[in-house]
């Protein structure tokens, strides 16, 4: 949102604690790719057996997830054990002030891939319901919650601070 764009630049500026946020952020999009063609490919079919049989649509429902969150988990877990090799892929070698700053924020970015994933695949299953006020207004809640975060937490824990209204945000979207 343009709240956290500018709270961004007045905490941070073009530090080098922005630059490490903004990498860690390439790096988790460079991860979690799939997200998007697996809601978009999973949603339909999911509906539609829904429709048919409750039971079946459900039984379908438990394995995409499971299969999406393994997934998801060998994604972040390569993550954690590969940082550097991950990074090298989104920035050059060259930039190793940089990639230092950002090891530290991967745990906390692991965190929001789990949360991404499933609020991406709820809002899908919202908007394919005809649900899409509760989506809207989880989001707005969603953005609400990270600019408060980055605004009374900013000083004190860093850009750390945005990574937490993050993935507050995102449990915001799950409820």
């Amino acid at each position: 949102s343009l709240a956290n764009q500018l709270l961004l630049s007045h905490y941070f500026g073009t530090s080098s604690a922005l630059d490490a946020y903004w990498l860690g952020m390439a790096i988790v999009t460079t991860v979690i790719f799939f997200y998007g063609p697996l809601r978009v490919a999973l949603v339909p079919e999911c509906v539609r057996k829904l429709a048919v049989s409750p039971h079946e649509g459900s039984r379908f429902f438990s394995a995409a997830m499971n299969f999406i969150m393994l997934v998801t988990a060998s994604c972040c877990l390569m993550l954690l054990v590969f940082p550097e090799e991950i990074a090298s892929l989104t920035v050059s070698s060259s930039s190793n002030q940089i990639l230092e700053a950002t090891m530290p924020l991967l745990p906390g970015l692991v965190a929001f891939c789990f949360l991404q994933c499933l609020t991406e695949i709820f809002n899908g299953l919202l908007i394919a319901r005809h649900k899409i006020l509760f989506q809207s207004i989880g989001k707005i809640l969603g953005g609400v919650c990270s600019v408060l975060f980055l605004f009374f937490l900013a000083e004190s824990f860093g850009i750390v601070a945005m990574i937490y209204g993050m993935i507050a945000a995102q449990v915001i979207l799950l409820l």
